[in-house]
């Protein structure tokens, strides 16, 4: 993490006008998510991780909606001048192939600063479910088709476009609800409102220990040191099967 940050601060120099100085006044952190989510824990932790290197003043905005597309309209905005910046996920890059008529162009418009983080999804199940096991639990949704709902961080986000590939491999039905970010995606599981979702592993994992939710798989190709006794998919029945999330920083291109 210390790597990551130090990266971070040093790309984010280097978009200044005057590398030398930068930052010279406070620095904005775009989160197109809803506050309580990893992404937003993320961008806070960065943000004062940033500020203590570097003595850079950071404002963490939060501007959910439209699967990243309000924050990155919120980010062309801004001046091309290196302070206002936006941390963002897979969301951001699948957009162009799944929305009409973007307001910008996402490779000509954003430039890259870093890549800050990778996570493995979570598979779990809120307490209606009667399902112990990941077997268990696509007999219950096969059952139960689209009756059975799946929740997730936006439409086009990976959590969502990696529960559709879990449904196409294991034959389920499940019908999908879309939230603005993994905080109430994941606070729907909790409520019983859905019946389950792939969630990011930092968002999930302190309600799996404290046993409001109940982890079935992780979808990564090795158990996550976060939770060692959840097993992978494949040790759970369904090889194959892998779904993950990112965090980058972008900013505006052709900044000066």
């Amino acid at each position: 993490m210390k790597k990551t940050i130090l990266g971070a601060s040093l790309a984010l120099a280097s978009l200044g006008a005057a590398a030398e100085t930068f930052p010279s006044q406070p620095m904005t952190l775009i989160v197109p998510y809803t506050a309580g989510g990893s992404s937003d824990a993320l961008a806070r932790a960065l943000g004062k991780a940033i500020a203590k290197n570097t003595g850079a003043s950071i404002v963490v905005e939060n501007r959910p909606g439209g699967s990243t597309v309000i924050g990155a309209q919120a980010l062309l905005g801004k001046p091309a001048d290196g302070y206002t910046v936006m941390l963002t996920a897979a969301s951001f890059v699948i957009n162009p192939y799944l929305l009409n008529q973007l307001p910008y162009d996402s490779v000509k418009d954003f430039q890259p600063v870093a890549q800050l983080a990778t996570n493995p999804h979570v598979l779990v199940v809120g307490p209606k479910v009667p399902a112990g096991d990941l077997k268990a639990f696509l007999a219950w949704a096969r059952e139960q088709g689209d009756k059975a709902t799946f929740s997730s961080f936006g439409n086009g986000s990976s959590g969502h476009l990696g529960f559709e590939m879990l449904k196409k491999q294991a034959g389920l039905a499940m019908m999908h609800v879309p939230y603005k970010g993994s905080a109430p995606a994941t606070m729907a599981v909790l409520s019983g409102e859905v019946d389950a979702t792939l969630g990011d592993v930092g968002v999930v994992a302190p309600h799996i220990q404290a046993g409001k939710l109940r982890a079935l798989a992780v979808a990564g190709n090795a158990r996550t040191p976060a939770l060692p006794d959840v097993p992978t998919f494949a040790e759970a029945g369904l090889p194959g099967f892998e779904s993950q999330t990112w965090m980058g920083l972008l900013t505006r291109a052709c900044s000066a």
